[in-house]
């Protein structure tokens, strides 16, 4: 679960910050208000092939941006499944990515998608 605070909303998307950074996504749920804080579990759908689109990086420090509309994320590896699932952890939340089997090795990876493969969603505690 991640803590963001929106900044704008536009549609369906909403710019935030967090932590992390500050990115652009989807939001799935009651329509936020600018200014507030909600916790929300992050889904990225999107499939991330080896040297496209997903790498590893020498970068340990979890974070998002978004760069003419290209999500960006730096995470920790957790696990790879055979079955295509990454699990990694940015920062505080355990992600889950669907991708093709790793090339190489390392702790950390960074990540690129379109923010229309990245939703958030508000979670009520």
């Amino acid at each position: 679960m991640t803590k963001i605070t929106i900044l704008e909303i536009t549609g369906n998307k909403v710019s935030f910050s967090s932590s992390l950074g500050d990115a652009l996504a989807i939001w799935n749920g009651e329509r936020p208000r600018k200014n507030d804080c909600y916790d929300v579990e992050i889904d990225i759908d999107d499939f991330f092939e080896w040297g496209v689109n997903i790498n590893y990086t020498a970068y340990e420090e979890s974070s998002i941006e978004v760069v003419d509309g290209i999500f960006k994320g730096v995470a920790k590896v957790l696990n790879y499944e055979n079955d295509g699932v990454l699990s990694v952890m940015l920062g505080d939340a355990v992600v889950l990515l669907e991708a093709g089997s790793p090339q190489g090795s390392g702790e950390h990876i960074v990540f690129f998608t379109s923010v229309d493969h990245v939703t958030l969603y508000p979670v009520h505690i």
